[in-house]
């Protein structure tokens, strides 16, 4: 839901339903709840200057923002991608992340090398306070 066009969104939001009921022998708000949260990080990494350069640290999540980050990088890799907002696009993207494929789980999965990298600079954060 951007610029606040609610009904444009919860319109979108049932189209996308009605596909996956197709796509999917299960429920669909259980299939796409269940691909947001499979697609959510649990951490977040922010910036942090360390003798003259930048490195980004790991910090964690919330519950409600673990959702936002996941829908807002489905977002952004479609637009990425050139892509219009189509309701197949979306499905397809959620019906991928449930087998961890595509591109929003190489961004999770790219995210956590990143932190596992940085994991050691924690410590210099917490102490240099």
């Amino acid at each position: 839901m951007f610029r606040g066009l609610k009904l444009r969104a919860f319109k979108f939001f049932v189209n996308i339903k009605k596909e996956l009921k197709k796509k999917e022998q299960y429920d669909p708000s259980f299939i796409f709840f269940l691909a947001i949260l499979q697609i959510t990080p649990s951490l977040y990494l922010r910036p942090f200057k360390l003798g003259g350069s930048f490195f980004e640290i790991p910090y964690p999540l919330d519950y409600w923002k673990k959702i936002s980050y996941g829908c807002r990088w489905i977002i952004k890799l479609l637009k990425d991608k050139n892509r219009i907002y189509s309701v197949i696009n979306i499905v397809d993207a959620l019906v991928s992340s449930l087998d961890e494929e595509g591109l929003s789980m190489e961004k999770k999965f790219d995210t956590y090398d990143i932190a596992e990298s940085n994991r050691h600079l924690l410590r210099n954060k917490i102490f240099n306070k």
